[in-house]
């Protein structure tokens, strides 16, 4: 699967070429885009780069480059970053994406909501069907999750505290707050359910990313196969 990383970093690169602010997501694919960068340094050395996660920042600062920090505001040319589930429509504007597996689904949304371009970027084996339920993250104000999950479970959503894998104890983002895991059932529009879900008090943001934030998808199929998904010029 590393491959199809590499495959999807090579693919992306021409789209940075011509920006002057890029912004990068998250994750081991964009752990792998960054490198991809690195290798070719002399072509994104001037550019300046701003990322939705604390390891993103400091990774490409590593490697020397102009990283910006996201209390400044800026809109970056162009937004990269992979998705942990898609559901795929023919029609990108029925298409919905999880994030968040990396407990930078707020930050990852500023710059997707803020970006003048959105690209996405993940292997075939994240996309998912509706036919079983389907785990949604949600960033939560830490005095507040008792409150979020005795709500969310008289509206029969079942929510737990994201544990994490390298210590024990709950999983917080880079903004300080916990991140819990909603159990959702398959026949929910997720995204009416995001427009709901921040309807409650105590919860921040949701990891649904709906079409108004994606422009274009890009699909590894195979080690030399990929599939491009993209808005209407109109």
């Amino acid at each position: 699967m590393s491959d199809l990383k590499e495959l999807l970093a090579s693919e992306t690169l021409p789209l940075l070429a011509n920006e002057n602010l890029i912004g990068i997501g998250t994750g081991r694919t964009a752990r792998t885009l960054i490198e991809k960068i690195n290798i070719n340094k002399e072509l994104f050395i001037n550019k300046k780069f701003i990322a939705s996660s604390i390891d993103s920042e400091i990774r490409l600062s590593n490697y020397g480059f102009n990283v910006l920090s996201l209390y400044i505001g800026v809109r970056p040319d162009i937004y990269v970053d992979s998705f942990d589930s898609l559901l795929l429509q023919k029609d990108i504007n029925n298409s919905v994406m999880i994030k968040g597996g990396g407990a930078a689904l707020f930050r990852e949304k500023i710059l997707a909501s803020y970006s003048k371009h959105r690209v996405y970027i993940g292997e075939y084996t994240k996309i998912i069907n509706r036919d079983s339920s389907i785990k949604i993250p949600v960033e939560v104000l830490p005095v507040a999750h008792k409150y979020v999950i005795d709500s969310l479970k008289e509206k029969g959503i079942e929510a737990k505290p994201r544990e994490s894998d390298g210590k024990i104890g709950s999983v917080f983002s880079d903004n300080g707050n916990m991140i819990l895991d909603l159990e959702i059932k398959n026949e929910i529009d997720l995204c009416e359910l995001d427009k709901k879900l921040k309807n409650i008090t105590g919860i921040l943001e949701t990891g649904i990313f709906c079409s108004n934030l994606i422009d274009k998808i890009i699909i590894a199929r195979k080690e030399d196969e990929i599939e491009i998904v993209e808005k209407s010029s109109k």
